[in-house]
């Protein structure tokens, strides 16, 4: 029997990232999946969707589609402040869910977010945090080579963001990709981050931000966000056991490879790629693949879970609030 899954929420992510990315998962040999439905307040767009993807219905209420669909899974991405509130009827009506970025703009709003979807004693958790970077093949890649070719611990860990024209009024919500991924990469939290701020952009419109701390462990860490730099930047930099290892999450076939440099040489390890179009290359397909591959069989999610997310929303609503430090309670 085929399981069921329904989109919540019709705008960017839907048609960019999850529809392409369930189209994909139907279409390759996994075909013992429905897709039951797809929501959004807004009915042409939701009509939209069905249309380019083959959902078989569109739907402008959660609650609606929760009680018909019969569905086995669901994809909520539909706004910030909705995220949470339309998890929670997925949850209460105990389908499992892969939960857009962030679940929450507040850590306290997370911490209780975490503890209304916590499993009951025997149960499994039903939420899957949407961070795709724990997918994207070039993030995966560097992982794996500090964890088996470094030879000691690490020392330092950088990202660099850039992006060509982004004026939103809050770019934290982009700039919590890195924050997520150096934690799984480094498979650590951060102690302590000093945040400073500059203005950005050729007249000051929007906000670079600087972080530099240590996570727990020891290691130092360094990030640059500049929303407004012309280019498309978002590179990875490791240095352990004396070599340096740095990995781009890229738009291109520079996210096909990582390097490690060692006694001033470079040498290229090649990653491969499902394909070069943005959600392939950004690992939005495996993630959802991994995330219908556990429902179907009945097991454990593969994470994060949302209480594995308090951190990076912590510092995200530092971020957020411009404050000069943040420090691990």
């Amino acid at each position: 029997m085929a399981i069921r899954v329904g989109l919540f929420g019709a705008g960017w992510a839907a048609r960019t990232v999850h529809g392409p990315s369930l189209a994909d998962y139907v279409g390759g040999g996994r075909r013992r999946v429905a897709l039951a439905g797809v929501c959004d307040l807004n009915a042409a767009k939701a009509e939209e969707v069905r249309a380019a993807f083959g959902f078989e219905r569109a739907y402008t209420s959660p609650q609606a589609m929760l009680r018909e669909a019969g569905l086995d899974a669901a994809v909520v991405a539909v706004n910030v402040e909705a995220n949470a509130a339309v998890a929670r009827l997925c949850v209460a009506a105990g389908v499992p869910t892969l939960l857009e970025k962030p679940p929450a703009l507040t850590r306290r709003a997370v911490e209780a977010l975490a503890r209304d979807v916590r499993p009951r004693r025997g149960g499994r958790e039903l939420v899957q945090v949407a961070f795709n970077r724990h997918w994207t093949p070039s993030v995966v890649a560097l992982k794996r080579a500090v964890e088996t070719s470094a030879g000691g611990p690490i020392r330092y860990l950088s990202c660099l963001v850039r992006r060509p024209n982004r004026r939103d009024p809050d770019f934290t919500t982009t700039a919590i990709h890195a924050i997520d991924a150096l934690r799984f990469v480094a498979g650590a939290d951060y102690e302590r981050l000093d945040m400073a701020y500059s203005p950005g952009g050729p007249a000051g419109e929007v906000t670079d931000y600087r972080l530099q701390g240590r996570m727990l462990g020891g290691a130092t860490v360094q990030m640059e966000f500049s929303p407004m730099a012309g280019q498309m930047l978002e590179r990875y930099t490791v240095q352990a056991g004396g070599k340096s290892f740095v990995a781009h999450y890229a738009r291109d076939e520079s996210g096909s490879r990582i390097e490690i440099w060692a006694d001033e040489k470079m040498r290229i390890v090649n990653v491969r790629l499902p394909g070069l179009l943005p959600y392939q290359l950004g690992g939005f397909d495996r993630q959802m693949a991994a995330f219908l591959d556990a429902v179907r069989r009945g097991g454990a999610l593969p994470g994060p879970t949302v209480a594995e997310t308090v951190q990076t929303i912590a510092v995200m609503e530092a971020l957020r609030g411009r404050r000069a430090r943040f420090v691990q309670r």
